[in-house]
């Protein structure tokens, strides 16, 4: 006796098979969204340990910078390249206060102090002085000068009224994003990028004509004395202040106070290095110890 097939049995074992493809394709997607999810987060998590390492680094780098102005010191002054240098008390030579690639742990630190007060005050500086800083900067006599100006003045004041070519609250507070003007003294030296007409490349720097021009955070402090120190004030400082540097046979003997160090962190294994800015001010007792008190504080600096 022959057994017959029941009829629809072919295509009922299609349809199961069709499902059974498509559970597995939808399996193998689902699978592939987790491998790549875990490769994402793991990349994520070796960034972010890559970026701690960096830091730590950077702060490594920031406490030998302490150190080296934690000793007795007689005078500073700049090299031909306008680096600062340190004169220890009792070494003949002065002393390069840098260093670069010091190996700790699984990277690198280095580090390089500037010497704050040998800039000018942007709270006090008067205008035809800052017309020179902005003439090292590679901005010259015209209208876009004068609006600078003009609001770098309004910026510090007081008061509500703008100058010719200034500006106010009511310029500001129309932008987009709008804001106020401080109508007060600078507090850090990146405010001058809300002031009108000070560019990105102004403030940090830029090329023209193919010379390098110095920009406007390495110019100017809100904390710099009233006169510059003149051993350690950059080319471009002496030139719009008027002032001489002294020349050889003198010896440095003037101390600042404010000192911005700049820190860098490099781990091993191809991480991206991180920076940091800080500024302290350093002053020495009679009795000969050091206090150094942090004023100004940027671990996501973004150096040259």
């Amino acid at each position: 006796m022959r057994c017959r097939r029941a009829r629809g049995g072919e295509p009922q074992s299609g349809i199961a098979l069709l499902l059974v493809v498509w559970l597995l394709a939808l399996l193998t997607v689902i699978a592939g969204e987790f491998i790549a999810s875990g490769r994402v987060k793991a990349a994520a998590e070796h960034n972010k340990q890559d970026d701690l390492r960096g830091l730590a680094l950077a702060l490594a780098g920031y406490r030998a910078a302490v150190a080296a102005l934690d000793d007795q010191i007689e005078g500073l002054e700049l090299d031909t390249d306008e680096r600062l240098l340190l004169r220890y008390r009792g070494v003949v030579d002065s002393v390069a206060a840098a260093a670069a690639d010091v190996p700790l742990g699984d990277g690198t630190y280095s580090w390089r102090i500037s010497d704050e007060d040998g800039l000018v005050n942007i709270n006090t500086v008067l205008r035809p002085v800052l017309a020179n800083l902005l003439k090292q900067c590679g901005l010259g006599p015209g209208a876009e000068r004068d609006t600078v100006i003009d609001s770098i003045l309004d910026w510090r004041d007081p008061n509500r009224d703008h100058r010719l070519n200034g500006a106010e609250e009511d310029y500001y507070r129309g932008l987009d994003p709008p804001y106020s003007c401080k109508d007060g003294p600078f507090s850090v030296v990146e405010e001058l990028l809300l002031v009108r007409g000070v560019t990105p490349g102004l403030f940090a720097g830029s090329e023209i004509d193919g010379q390098k021009k110095p920009g406007l955070r390495d110019l100017v402090s809100p904390r710099a004395p009233e006169r510059p120190n003149t051993w350690t004030a950059p080319r471009a400082v002496l030139e719009a202040c008027g002032l001489a540097k002294p020349l050889p046979p003198a010896r440095p003997t003037v101390v600042s106070q404010h000192f911005v160090i700049v820190a860098t962190g490099k781990p091993t294994g191809g991480g991206p290095p991180r920076s940091l800015r800080a500024v302290v001010l350093r002053e020495e007792d009679p009795g000969g110890s050091r206090n150094f008190t942090l004023v100004y504080w940027n671990d996501t600096y973004i150096p040259e």
